[in-house]
């Protein structure tokens, strides 16, 4: 994840570009998932309101980098841990959807 030659502007950049990115796309999923009516509310947790989170996570962990403080590195992880986790479990998610879908055809 850390490039040795990567200045810490580079870093701020990069990730920062990259986490205001993924939360402005999160937000707006999340804001469309919430208005969907026929959507269960353990969904709008895990495709919603987690990866906003994490985002939020990751920019603060650009913040903390930027400004050389400590924990950032351990602020990153969590914030990869939550897009891990919960991209597994929506893929695990999504397939048992098809799945269901396909055998009740």
């Amino acid at each position: 994840m850390l490039i040795p030659t990567l200045s810490q502007e580079g870093f701020g950049i990069l990730f920062g570009g990259v986490g205001l990115a993924g939360l402005i796309y999160s937000s707006r999923n999340c804001i469309a998932i919430v208005k969907r009516a026929k959507v269960e509310r353990v969904d709008h947790a895990w495709y919603g309101f987690l990866p906003v989170l994490a985002y939020l996570t990751l920019c603060s962990a650009v913040v903390l980098a930027l400004a050389g403080l400590s924990g950032w590195i351990e602020t990153m992880s969590g914030a990869l841990a939550l897009l891990l986790i919960g991209g597994v479990r929506n893929a695990w998610d999504l397939i048992l959807y098809f799945v269901r879908e396909q055998s009740a055809r």
